[in-house]
């Protein structure tokens, strides 16, 4: 089978680019009429779903990313270029920013910002984040704004909201709505705002009486999930895309999804 493009606007930690294609036709075969992404994180789930979208996620900065790509991107691009335009020019941005901080930013600096520091940092948390798919931020940065167009087309369209996953379920369950739920990995610290034991079984508990249909997925050999979600719907293996290639390193990831209707 001929494998399907997906698009992306930034990195992020723990994001689900292989397993898109099986999320698009899971969404399709449900009927449902909403896809809410209730972990948006980077957006790349989003951003290759065709149809009535809601994007959420807890962190503003991510949100005010997408929000300024919906309502100014000719201003957003604008910037892009003007930092973009040599490998100089693009690091010597980054080099700005680490003196100066954040402060007194907002808008349309802070989303280019977020941008850069998600595009060249793990998770914008400091820590360089590649892989031996793409030799550089720079060069994956002009990859991305090549692909601005469909993005920025993409976002035009979506519900944007910045709420705790309990409040967002609540606000917008109904039995149109399709939540899909990739929370923070157990045991990580890769977020701003990382998952305890207690907002797991809090999740739990909602997703018990919800009127729409769910997907939720997490890797499989986390063990906390097994214990809060019980067996899962689902488990798949996909080819193994992260780090380094090495004789060791296992060819297959493995997913295991959870749903409230049948999957497969």
């Amino acid at each position: 089978m001929r494998e399907i493009m997906v698009k992306k606007l930034i990195k992020y930690p723990g994001s689900k680019l292989v397993i898109i294609p099986d999320i698009r036709r899971i969404f399709l075969e449900s009927g449902q009429e909403y896809f809410v992404d209730v972990f948006g994180g980077s957006g790349s789930v989003s951003l290759n779903i065709a149809g009535k979208v809601v994007y959420n996620d807890i962190n503003d900065e991510l949100c005010n990313l997408f929000r300024v790509i919906r309502s100014r991107p000719d201003e957003f691009l604008r910037m892009a270029a003007r930092w973009a335009v040599s490998k100089e020019k693009f690091y010597t941005y980054g080099k700005s920013i680490e003196e100066k901080g954040k402060d007194g930013e907002n808008g349309v600096s802070l989303a280019f910002r977020t941008f850069y520091i998600f595009n060249t940092r793990f998770g914008g948390m400091g820590e360089t984040y590649s892989t031996t798919r793409e030799k550089s931020a720079y060069s994956s940065v002009l990859k991305i704004l090549n692909n601005f167009d469909f993005i920025r087309d993409a976002v035009s369209k979506w519900q944007i909201e910045n709420m705790d996953f309990r409040e967002l379920i609540r606000k917008l369950d109904s039995s149109r709505s399709f939540f899909y739920l990739d929370p923070p990995y157990p045991g990580k610290n890769w977020y701003r705002y990382n998952f305890r034991e207690s907002d797991f079984t809090d999740m739990r508990d909602l997703l018990k009486d919800v009127r729409g249909k769910y997907l939720m997925n997490f890797n499989a050999e986390d063990q906390l999930p097994h214990e809060i979600f019980g067996e899962a719907s689902l488990v798949k293996g996909y080819p193994n895309r992260n780090g380094k290639y090495s004789e060791s390193a296992p060819r297959f990831r493995y997913v295991s999804f959870y749903a409230n209707f049948e999957i497969s």
